[in-house]
């Protein structure tokens, strides 16, 4: 899993733009996101996007 990138971290989730809290945040690929469910979501719709690229 990559590390975050030194610097500030992002104050919205990357999926639900809710606020990010101090205690829970996931960050995956590159992004910051509220909970899992939000991370999940967003992978599935890259995932299809991807698929109608192609």
């Amino acid at each position: 899993m990559a590390k975050p990138k030194e610097g500030k971290k992002p104050t919205n989730c990357k999926q639900c733009n809710k606020k990010l809290s101090k205690k829970k945040w996931y960050y995956r690929n590159g992004n910051y996101f509220c909970s899992k469910k939000c991370w999940k979501a967003f992978d599935a719709k890259q995932k299809q996007e991807a698929k109608k690229e192609e």
